[in-house]
């Protein structure tokens, strides 16, 4: 459980960093502001918030296994649309609802890793867990930045959705056991 969901936690914050990594070239694509760049951070932090009471209440009222890769999915799907995107209203709504997928997979990791281990190992295992939060928004920088560099700020988003598919699906088994 450790080891998937740390999993998850990294490409999880690698997905929602590619956006700052490329966000210079998107920028120019759409021809957007720094107002307006701003606002996708805004939009996938309302969404978080508003989302969190709920994903929160479906975690003490449903299986949590099958919400967490659900989730996860949700958020590789999410970032594989964006390589889609034409408009920047549309890359606007596809980063508010990453922020939706995001509240889902914040509530939901910790409290599952809760279930897992005993209070005495649970500092240890909350540490390993949330490491992937620096080393996965600083690769995220750096994919967005290098990938996006050679192959276009598009690149990024679907390179990074293979290994959220690959996390999930061993995340699935896993939950099925």
């Amino acid at each position: 459980a450790l080891v998937l969901l740390t999993a998850l936690n990294f490409v999880n914050y690698i997905d929602r960093y590619i956006l700052p990594g490329v966000q210079e070239m998107v920028k120019h694509e759409f021809s957007a502001s720094d107002e307006r760049i701003g606002a996708l951070t805004f939009w996938f932090m309302v969404a978080y918030v508003l989302a969190s009471p709920v994903t929160g209440w479906l975690g003490d009222h449903f299986k949590r296994k099958p919400l967490i890769v659900g989730a996860a999915l949700f958020c590789s799907g999410i970032n594989f649309f964006t390589a889609t995107v034409h408009s920047f209203d549309s890359l606007m709504i596809r980063h508010a609802a990453l922020g939706l997928g995001e509240a889902c997979f914040g509530i939901f990791g910790p409290v599952i890793l809760a279930d897992f281990y005993p209070d005495d190992q649970r500092n240890r295992v909350l540490t390993i867990f949330n490491v992937a939060l620096p080393v996965g928004a600083a690769l995220g920088y750096l994919i967005g930045g290098t990938v996006g560099g050679r192959y276009g700020w598009r690149m990024p988003f679907y390179v990074s959705a293979v290994p959220g598919v690959v996390n999930v699906s061993a995340a699935f088994n896993a939950a099925r056991r």
